[in-house]
């Protein structure tokens, strides 16, 4: 059986930690998760050169990667936002402090997907200089086919790929069928939904803050994000 296999997410979900016969592949797969460290602020984070790094922003996952000196390369609008509202996104470096804001972020080099794909990194030193590279640069951008993980996961092992877009696309598909052959729709209509989520006015009439919600669901936020590490393998 190829090495991959063991890295499958069926693998995953049903692999037995007390399943002597699986021991040495429990092991790999522990030793794996273990890399994977909590959510901190970005200030108490110590990124290694080329490391990717993932910012929970509660309804969704920003990404960027460490390029050195506090700084990080991502792929955002025009304005600024995470989210273009159209299909033209531009290139940023900045400090990681201030991509993160109050958001708890991580190192996630997405070593279990990784190993399912039977990729290598590429050297740290021509991941940053591609990434530097393309600093100011305008790109195409789609939530769902050319997204910021796209971008980070193709600089760093050679082949894009978002997990996030997968999930969200099959959501798509099932509740909002007229767009299942739609990219540019579906991307519309994700933005656009996210958007009125985050500035939905229910924010602003007694709702508990974003930093109160994370206060109180720390532990929360950790299960329902390692959803971004057992990543789905078939990729729509």
């Amino acid at each position: 059986m190829n090495e991959c296999n063991y890295y499958s997410v069926e693998v995953l979900l049903t692999m037995s930690s007390d399943n002597n016969n699986n021991n040495s592949n429990n092991h790999n797969i522990n030793q794996l998760r273990l890399q994977l460290g909590s959510y901190r602020l970005a200030s108490e984070l110590t990124p290694e050169l080329a490391d990717i790094i993932e910012i929970d922003r509660m309804l969704y996952t920003h990404w960027a990667i460490y390029v050195g000196d506090g700084q990080v390369v991502d792929v955002v609008g025009d304005d600024d936002n995470d989210l273009p509202d159209n299909e033209e996104a531009i290139v940023r470096r900045s400090l990681l402090t201030d991509v993160a804001g109050d958001n708890y972020c991580r190192v996630n080099n997405k070593e279990v997907p990784v190993k399912e794909r039977c990729l290598q990194p590429l050297p740290a030193d021509l991941v940053v200089k591609e990434a530097n590279a393309m600093v100011g640069s305008t790109v195409d951008y789609n939530l769902l086919t050319r997204n910021c993980e796209h971008y980070l996961t193709q600089w760093k092992y050679g082949q894009p790929w978002s997990d996030q877009a997968a999930v969200a696309l099959s959501a798509i598909r099932a509740l909002r069928r007229e767009h299942k052959d739609s990219i540019s729709d579906g991307h519309s209509f994700m933005v656009n939904t996210l958007n009125e989520v985050l500035n939905s006015p229910g924010q602003q009439s007694g709702s508990p803050s974003l930093n109160e919600l994370r206060s109180n669901s720390i532990g929360t936020c950790q299960l329902t994000s390692a959803s971004s590490q057992t990543e789905v393998t078939h990729v729509i």
